[in-house]
C-alpha cells in the first residue's frame, strides 16, 4: 500500500478534519525575507490553510516587526523592568520582568484554539489542561453549581473549577461553595458558557500573547498592569467553585515550561 493511500484511510477513520488544529511557532531574528517564506510555505502546505501560527521576533531592525504587524502577527510587549514592576506588585514582579516562555504562548494559544473551534456551541464547555486532578463527581458538581447560578438568575460567561486565588480574603460568597472571584493564576479547569466564548474570541489574544491566566484574569477584574488592562478591560461574568473540585498536578510530578527560571531547572 502507498503513503498517500495510507494517509487518506488514516484521514477517513480518524475523522481527521475535525480534529485540533497544530499551532506552527517560528523564532526568527533579523531575517525577513526567510520569514516570508516560512510562512508562505506553512499555509501552503499545511492541511488546515487557517492553522494559527506564532512568530517569535525580538530587536528586529530589519522590518520583521512592521511586518508582522501588518499580518497581525505579534506578542504582546510583556517583559517589564523589574523596578517599575515591583511598585505596581512586588509578589508578581518577577513574572512580569522577564519574557514569556514558549510554554505560556503554546498554552494561551492551545486554549484561544479550543474557543475557535467550539464558537457555534450551543451549550457550555468544560476546559481540562492534562495535569488536572478530579474525582468521580466532578460532572456532578459542575452541574450542580451550573444549574444553581442558572436557578438564581445569575448570568455567566467563566465558572473556574479549580485555580489558585491570589486574594480570597476579599473574594464575595454567593453561596456556601461558589465565590465570585478577584485575580486567580492557573487555567488548569473552568467551564466557559456559549456567549463567554464569543466574548472571549472578541478580544483577538493570539494576537498580542499573554499568559493564559493573567488573561483570564484581565477579562473580569482590572489587570494591575495598566498597559494590561487598557487592552484586555474586563467584560466578562465570572464565577470560581470553593472550594476547588479541580485540583492540579505538581510541577515536579509532569514538568513546565510556563513558571519562573528557577523553578524550571
Amino acid at each position: 500500500m502507498s503513503f498517500e493511500m495510507e494517509m487518506e484511510e488514516y484521514h477517513e477513520d480518524m475523522d481527521f478534519k475535525k480534529k485540533q488544529k497544530i499551532t506552527t511557532t517560528i523564532s526568527t531574528h533579523n531575517n525577513v525575507d526567510y520569514l516570508k517564506l516560512a510562512v508562505k510555505s506553512v499555509r501552503q502546505n499545511a492541511y488546515y490553510k487557517d492553522m494559527p501560527i506564532v512568530v517569535h521576533a525580538e530587536n528586529c531592525t530589519d522590518g520583521t516587526d512592521e511586518w508582522l504587524e501588518e499580518n497581525n502577527f505579534g506578542l504582546f510587549d510583556w517583559k517589564m523592568d523589574r523596578a517599575t514592576a515591583d511598585k505596581i506588585d512586588a509578589g508578581k514582579a518577577p513574572w512580569w520582568s522577564r519574557d514569556l516562555t514558549g510554554g505560556e504562548k503554546g498554552c494561551t494559544l492551545s486554549h484561544w484554539q479550543i474557543w475557535m473551534e467550539n464558537e457555534e456551541n450551543t451549550e457550555p464547555i468544560m476546559i481540562l489542561e492534562d495535569d488536572a486532578l478530579f474525582d468521580k463527581d466532578l460532572e456532578l458538581k459542575r452541574d450542580i453549581a451550573i444549574d444553581t447560578l442558572e436557578s438564581m438568575g445569575k448570568d455567566w460567561d467563566v465558572l473556574y473549577l479549580g485555580r489558585v486565588a491570589l486574594d480570597k480574603s476579599r473574594e464575595d460568597r454567593l453561596t456556601k461553595s461558589i465565590v465570585i472571584p478577584k485575580f486567580s493564576y492557573c487555567t488548569y479547569a473552568y467551564c466557559v458558557s456559549p456567549k463567554g466564548i464569543n466574548k472571549l474570541l472578541q478580544y483577538d489574544v493570539q494576537k498580542a500573547i499573554i499568559p493564559a491566566d493573567e488573561f483570564l484574569s484581565s477579562t473580569y477584574i482590572a489587570h494591575p498592569r495598566i498597559d494590561v488592562s487598557l487592552k484586555y478591560p474586563p467584560s466578562l461574568l465570572v464565577y470560581a467553585l470553593d472550594p476547588v473540585i479541580v485540583k492540579q498536578r505538581t510541577k515536579e510530578e509532569v514538568g513546565s515550561d510556563t513558571g519562573l527560571p528557577e523553578e524550571r531547572k
